[in-house]
């Protein structure tokens, strides 16, 4: 038996993540939507969560999915979802356009992944008065 190169060893590495991948879908997705939580979630609930268009609808487990999914999975765990499960591109789009994640100012990059045009007020903030900065704003106006 020849000794082997590095470069062959890593390639023997990664054809059997390849294959690990083709004999459970969605495994990357289901290690996000399942880390550090008692309960986990099937296939079959991460399907059921993704069907329909209004997040609003969705049960408690179902919105914990799509919650982990808008919060923590990028755009190649999307790709997997939308060939594994056969889903359709705009329903994903109109889940995220009714949660919570599209309120968001400052992730927006869901936006860009689904062509989603949503637009955002940005947020005022009441700045509370002190008895400190009514006197410092008196003596300025004095002076």
């Amino acid at each position: 038996m020849a000794k082997q190169s590095i470069v062959q060893v890593r390639g023997i590495r990664l054809d059997t993540q390849q294959i690990r991948k083709a004999k459970e879908p969605l495994l990357h997705l289901r290690q996000i939507i399942n880390r550090n939580i008692e309960r986990h979630y099937s296939l079959t609930d991460i399907t059921k969560a993704f069907e329909g268009e209004d997040y609003h609808e969705k049960n408690e487990d179902q919105k914990l999915i799509l919650d982990r999914f808008f919060a923590e999975a990028d755009e190649s765990d999307l790709m997997e979802l939308l060939s594994s499960l056969r889903l359709d591109k705009q329903g994903i789009a109109k889940l995220y356009r009714t949660s919570s994640h599209s309120k968001n100012p400052l992730d927006t990059r869901w936006d860009t992944i689904l062509d989603v045009t949503i637009e955002r007020q940005a947020k005022k903030f009441a700045v509370k008065k002190t008895r400190a900065a009514e006197l410092i704003a008196k003596r300025r106006s004095v002076a």
